[in-house]
């Protein structure tokens, strides 16, 4: 599929990549000098113009002092840690604005949880990197005021990628800490009392369009150098061996009767193992180890991540409205970062899987499909003339599950 254009007319980076973000340093090169292995800071690895079009402090205040904000997204820091009052929120549950600006104005933060969800630039930026790296992405927002720090040294149990769209904020990054995990595994949380931080190992000032990479387990924390710093943080949750092979050994354990049979080596109750037995746990986990099985795996894992991803509401409302089928000459193309399979269901029909939505093909689906897949920017007019009006049910389908968008 031809890649369009990289920026539009109001400096918006239509589709996102490792590289926009990074530089122009390639994805392969990052993956093999700097992922799990380092942190990595890009001075203006993105435009200023680009990074504020992202992010600015101007559409922060609109979420933040918009009537009737009730979103819990939204939540306060003080002192290193989420500010719990009850006067966060009025008595009907909506946001309480003068109190969040009275406790900035002492030098709380600001964050917002899962901003993509409310954010059409900031979700375009996830489900695109989403797409190229094949890993779940999702973004936090945090506002820091004046000279004031916002979370404690801590470490994250995935990896973070922060992009500087407002003000400067200084970061250090520490070399090492008491009771460290090399690679945490998912849900190992930092505990203050336990993990202490070593040295500062390094110390510099992001700008607007500056990038930093931390790595899960590397020790890191932040405070606001001028007015005002936003920073939106990705947390890039790839999948690991070590979650590789649990799929594997559940799927497989499962499917193959093989593996459910009972071990009848006495010596094994008593924490022992005979040299049969010995040789027959060897020859199952070396049966795990068969092409066919591993593609699977991979294949399962896919689709369970396809299955769960968030479809892309944002926007979805106005292309709905454009009602395509007014204007014959109105064309369609698949969306840059739509995810996606295709498959058959229970009764061998063939249908896709959008953003966990289940979307019947049919014959005449499945060629339209395989069309918009290889790059083809469809008439709508000629789509109906040659599949027939009910093929404007599955296009309206395919708009309303995100895959397709009118161009």
């Amino acid at each position: 599929m031809q890649q369009r254009k990289r920026l539009d007319s109001d400096n918006h980076i239509e589709t996102w990549s490792l590289p926009s973000l990074l530089g122009g340093m390639s994805t392969d090169y990052f993956a093999s000098d700097f992922l799990d292995k380092n942190y990595l800071c890009v001075k203006g690895g993105l435009g200023r113009e680009q990074a504020d079009a992202l992010f600015s402090l101007e559409k922060l205040d609109r979420i933040i002092t918009s009537s009737g904000v009730n979103n819990p997204q939204v939540e306060v820091i003080k002192n290193g840690t989420v500010e719990r009052s009850p006067s966060l929120r009025t008595a009907r549950g909506f946001l309480n604005v003068p109190y969040v600006l009275s406790l900035v104005n002492e030098g709380c933060s600001i964050r917002i949880r899962s901003v993509d969800d409310i954010d059409p630039e900031v979700a375009d930026l996830c489900r695109d990197l989403s797409k190229e790296l094949n890993a779940n992405i999702a973004a936090n927002l945090y506002f820091t005021p004046y000279k004031q720090p916002g979370f404690n040294p801590h470490f994250d149990d995935h990896d973070v990628l922060i992009v500087q769209t407002a003000g400067k904020k200084k970061w250090k990054i520490y070399s090492d800490y008491e009771g460290a995990t090399a690679l945490p595994p998912r849900g190992q949380v930092f505990e203050k009392e336990v993990n202490a931080p070593g040295h500062v190992l390094d110390e510099f000032v992001l700008s607007v369009g500056d990038v930093l990479y931390i790595p899960r387990g590397m020790m890191h924390a932040a405070s606001a150098e001028d007015d005002g710093s936003i920073h939106l943080t990705l947390s890039l949750n790839w999948t690991t061996w070590a979650e590789f092979l649990f799929e594997l050994v559940a799927t497989e354990v499962m499917n193959n009767d093989c593996y459910r049979k009972t071990i009848t080596d006495v010596h094994f109750r008593i924490g022992d193992i005979s040299g049969d037995t010995l040789s027959e746990a060897q020859k199952l986990i070396q049966n795990l180890s068969q092409e066919e099985y591993i593609r699977n795996c991979a294949a399962d894992i896919r689709h369970s991540y396809i299955q769960k991803v968030k479809a892309p509401t944002i926007r979805s409302l106005t292309s709905l409205t454009q009602r395509a089928w007014s204007m014959p000459n109105s064309r369609i193309r698949l969306r840059n970062n739509a995810l996606y399979e295709v498959t058959k269901n229970n009764d061998d029909v063939p249908e896709i899987i959008v953003h966990g939505e289940n979307v019947a093909l049919g014959p005449t689906g499945k060629q339209l499909i395989e069309e918009l897949i290889g790059g083809a920017e469809l008439s709508v007019g000629a789509i109906i003339q040659q599949h027939g009006e009910e093929s404007q049910s599955l296009v309206d389908s395919l708009l309303a599950a995100g895959l397709v968008e009118i161009c």
